[in-house]
Formats: structure tokens, sequence, C-alpha cells
């Protein structure tokens, strides 16, 4: 089994406000621009980095606090049009037949408006009123007899707000995020688990920094956004420090190699509270 050997230790309680240097730092990379991996040899990504002035940020996230849901200093509300009822029992239903029907039908004609494909669908509109009287019998003798199942409707979208300068912000996730700028080049790439193109850039530049710290000191950077959308200031390391999660995911690295290079990475992970509501602690380890 794996022994974890910690060598700090940062408490929820002991987070504090983002100091002015690094204020100013955070606000000076609303400029930076998302870097290409380009090479995939991990050791040749750090050959093209090491001149770059390197740093990370490590970001983790408290979900929103319970009582802000409904606030809007806090969630933003989107709303989206969507398609009537009726509409959507005839994609829901007949799509495929719509959809060989216009294959056939734009071999030999076009229909830049439109035109013909929303004359199809109300061909549909008969069957579709059918299956909805069927399927919704007492809300069609209440509402949809009506003509409402045709009206269109209105989805809400709440997302949280993310009160960070940019690129932080960008993220949009309470997944643990690094990122790994390159200070000269103006340009950062953002790691985390939310999908394969951020796992692969995690595994890629994670390893690139790992392989790189054996030559230069790389700054690291912890923060945490909290249950009250403040961004807090947990600690500065002049070693650099990995989030292990994914690592080596979405990339061409044996995972043997992944294994040896993260056995000497200092690693950082997030303890929750029992509720998950909070981060309770934020530790340094290495295996």
């Amino acid at each position: 089994m794996n022994q974890q050997k910690q060598t700090a230790a940062y408490a929820g309680s002991k987070f504090t406000n983002v100091p002015r240097d690094l204020a100013a730092l955070l606000v000076s990379l609303k400029g930076f621009h998302g870097a290409a991996i380009g090479e995939r040899d991990y050791r040749n990504l750090a050959d093209s980095i090491v001149g770059t002035e390197p740093f990370t940020i490590i970001l983790f996230t408290e979900p929103l606090a319970f009582e802000y849901a409904r606030r809007k200093e806090y969630i933003e509300t989107i709303k989206h049009q969507i398609d009537s009822e009726l509409d959507e029992t005839v994609f829901n239903n007949f799509g495929s037949e719509i959809n060989e029907n216009m294959f056939v039908f734009l071999r030999t004609h076009e229909d830049p408006e439109d035109v013909h494909l929303n004359r199809l669908i109300r061909q549909y509109y008969p069957k579709a009123k059918i299956i909805l009287r069927q399927r919704h019998p007492m809300a069609w003798a209440r509402n949809w007899k009506a003509g409402k199942y045709a009206a269109a409707r209105i989805r809400i979208e709440r997302r949280r707000r993310y009160d960070m300068p940019g690129p932080l912000c960008w993220g949009a996730t309470n997944l643990p995020q690094q990122f790994y700028f390159m200070n000269s080049t103006s340009t950062y790439a953002r790691g985390c688990s939310s999908g394969s193109g951020t796992r692969e850039a995690h595994s890629y530049f994670g390893l690139a920094f790992i392989e790189l710290s054996k030559r230069i000191s790389i700054p690291s950077y912890i923060l945490v956004y909290d249950r009250d959308n403040v961004l807090r200031f947990v600690a500065r390391q002049d070693k650099f420090l990995i989030i292990p999660d994914s690592m080596g995911s979405n990339c061409e690295v044996d995972n043997k190699i992944v294994s040896a290079l993260m056995r000497r990475a200092w690693q950082v992970k997030a303890v929750e509270s029992p509720d998950y509501s909070r981060i309770r602690e934020i530790r340094i380890f290495r295996r």
C-alpha cells in the first residue's frame, strides 16, 4: 500500500484574503491565452517551457452555500427558448422519418429558410396531438386543448457566478483545477477532470512541469473559492505542487513512467467536511 508522507496541512479556518502582490498577479493573467500542447513528448514540452518563467495555480472550489441558491449576486439566471411540447413530440417520435425525407429533398433542392422542413414538421402535428392526448389526458383537457401545447416554452438555467479574474473563472466547475502559466509568453493550460481535453492538458503539462522542476524552481499558489463566492489564499510554495486527479489520462505516456514521476512529485489534495459543504483542510504530501 502506498504511504503518504505529509509535509504540510492548511486548515480551512486559516485561509486568508489574497495578498496584494498575488492579487496584482491574478489581474495580469486576464490577457493570457490558451497554450496548445503541440509536443506530445513531455520531456520536449518541458524543454520548450524552461525559459518562460513558469508557475502554477491550484484552485479548489467549495459548493455554493445553500442559502445563496436564489440570490442574483451569487447565481446568474439564463432563459432559453425551447421547442413547444408539440414540436418536441414530433422530433422524438418521427425524427428519423423527417431526416430521411430531408436527405432526399436536399439532393435536388435547397431550403435556406427551412420552408420545406417546417411544412414537413406540420404534417406530423395530427399524429403528435394523438400521442399527447393519450399520454397526458388530464393535461390535454385542461391546458393543451386551448393551444398551450403548441406554444414555445422557456427553460430556466441557473449558473453560479465565479467572481474571479480570468482565466480562473472560465472553468466554472467545483472540481479541483490546476493552471499552468508560462509568464513570458502570456500563455496557460488548464488541467481538470471535467473533460477529455482538460485531462489531456493536465497530464502533459503536469508531467512536463514535474520534469522541469528537476532543473528550476516553479512557484505554486494554492487558492480556494469558498462557499460565499470569495477567493481565499491558502499558501505559496517555491516548489512545484500538483493535483494527482486524472494524472496520466488521455495521454500517450506509459503508466509506469507516470507513476514514477508522480512518486517524486509533491501532491495536493483537499479534505472536505463530512457533509461535503466545506474544505476542512488542504494537504501537501508525497508518496
